[in-house]
Order: structure tokens, then sequence, then C-alpha cells
């Protein structure tokens, strides 16, 4: 600590947002809009409590804390949403309600009761990207990650922050998955035999599945995705295959737009920012007409198996 009470530390910067909260004061006017938003933030405070965190500020519908970890924040985050949902099933909460997060693990000077510095720049960036049910941090917040939490992140694309120079990595924590439940309860599964839903999809002579524990299947031209194409046609992140409700989605954010041709018989497809159910085996192509035998073509296959979980 310098003369002045400032000390320079490292630590998790987390701001989570109450979602769409203007709606709220329109809809239901500005007292019981400001006590659903309050009862919200009050959640999430208390998450923060429960994970060693500390509630640095509350501004409007949005949060602000600090935690001594990665892990801890990431952790914090995932129980925030999944306390939310809870309690809004519960009726607690309006059911409505939603939050957005988004954290950063980086240096910080302590003023007083305040941290200031461009980590904090960088997690209230992560928030403004991020979406309703949403955890958006960074590649630096990853790469310190040392717990169950780490599995988790998930490449999304690359963005950048005004007034620094150059892009950074964005990732998501796919938190919706039965490990983040797992990790945030501290409960181990009872192992029972049960029928699980898988997808392959094949480039070449590499092979990767979507299933429970892996949900996001990215790809694109930029080496950061699962599934690298190289093809001048495909965007640094062209799409995703996620894995939820016993479903495979497959969700387009490219320009060119992703082709897809089912073996049951249907059309071919152009899903171009749009997403599209995968319900039989298939070929991918991003950014051109499937094509026969071509190399960058992907091939999709769904299965099923026995797993203990």
């Amino acid at each position: 600590m310098d003369r002045s009470g400032k000390t320079e530390e490292d630590v998790a910067i987390l701001f989570a947002d109450v979602v769409e909260s203007s709606r709220l004061y329109t809809t239901y006017g500005d007292a019981e809009a400001r006590r659903m938003v309050g009862s919200c933030l009050d959640c999430l405070a208390q998450v923060v409590t429960e994970h060693q965190g500390r509630v640095i500020k509350t501004i409007g519908d949005e949060i602000m804390c600090t935690f001594p970890t990665a892990d801890q924040a990431t952790l914090a985050a995932v129980v925030m949403h999944q306390r939310v949902q809870e309690k809004a099933q519960a009726g607690a909460l309006h059911n409505t309600l939603s939050v957005r997060i988004g954290l950063h693990f980086g240096g910080v000077v302590r003023e007083g009761g305040d941290v200031f510095g461009d980590a904090v720049n960088l997690a209230a960036r992560m928030a403004a990207l991020s979406k309703a049910h949403q955890i958006m941090t960074t590649r630096q917040t990853v790469e310190v990650l040392v717990g169950a939490m780490r599995p988790l992140a998930r490449f999304v694309d690359q963005s950048t922050v005004k007034g620094q120079q150059g892009a950074f990595d964005l990732y998501e924590i796919v938190w919706n998955t039965s490990e983040a439940t797992m990790a945030s309860s501290g409960i181990r599964p009872h192992t029972l035999a049960q029928t699980v839903r898988c997808l392959d999809v094949k480039l070449g002579e590499r092979q990767w599945t979507v299933d429970l524990e892996h949900p996001v299947l990215t790809m694109g031209r930029s080496s950061q995705c699962d599934v690298l194409v190289d093809d001048t046609r495909a965007s640094r992140l062209h799409a995703k295959i996620e894995y939820g409700k016993e479903r495979f989605l497959l969700r387009d954010v490219s320009t060119n737009g992703t082709y897809v041709q089912l073996e049951s018989g249907e059309a071919p497809r152009h899903v171009r920012r749009d997403e599209m159910e995968l319900t039989s085996n298939g070929v991918i192509m991003l950014g051109r007409p499937v094509e026969a035998g071509s190399p960058v073509s992907l091939r999709f296959t769904l299965r099923q198996e026995v797993a203990r979980l």
C-alpha cells in the first residue's frame, strides 16, 4: 500500500446485469420494478458472499464484485444463473427475470472500497457482450482457471475494447450442463446406466463428439475453434453445434451461411444467422453448397450409447 492508501492486486472482477430492466419499469411501474430488480440483486449478492467474494457497488440494475481467484468468480457466476432460475421457478423472483454476466481476471488498483484499472473496463466489456443467461470472459481468465470450471469454457470470437489496442479472444462459460451443476453443488452423481445421445463430427481423419460432457462444438477458420476449416468462404467463427434438451442445434453466425444436407431425404438447407435442428446424419459445409467428396465437408453422425452417469 502506498501513502495514498492505494493497493495493487490481481483479482477477478465480475459484473452481473438484470436483463431488460427498462421493460420492467415500463410494464410494472417504478416502485414494483425497483422491488423486482432489488430482489434479484440481493440474490446475486448472497451468492457473492457464499463464494468469498466482495460486492464493490450496485449501479442501477447491475452488481459489481471481486473475487480472489478466477475459479471462485466463475463458479459464482454459474451459481448466480442457477439461483435466479431456481427462485424464478419457485415464485421467489419474477419469472421474467434473467441476468447476463461478464468477468475478467487481472490487475487492479484498490482504493478504499472501490477498484480501478483496465481489468475493470475489460470485465464490464464482457458483461456488455453477454446476453441473457450467458457468462462471457477472456482468454486470460480461462488460462488461469485450475478447477472444474475450465472445461466449461468455449471460444466464441475475437473482439475489441475501446481505448485498447488489438483484439482479444472472447470465451463463453457454458454453465447449463451436468458438469456445471455438479461443480456448483459439490454433489457427486449416482452411478447409473443411462442411454445418452451423441453427435460425431468428422473432417478428414479427425473426429469430435458433441454430448453432455462437451455440449458445444465451434467451427470456423480461426485456430481457436474446435473444428478448424481452412476455407476462404468460412468465417473465423462460423457456426456452432449445441446439445441441450435432447436436441442438437446448428447455430450459424457467419457471413456466408452454412449449408446442410440431411440423409433423411430433405432438401438441402442454407442456414444463415439462424439455427436448425440436426435430426439425422448428414453433411455440413461452411460458406458453400454441399459438394460430395469435398475436403472441407464435415460429416456428422447421430448415435446413442449407454453411459455410466
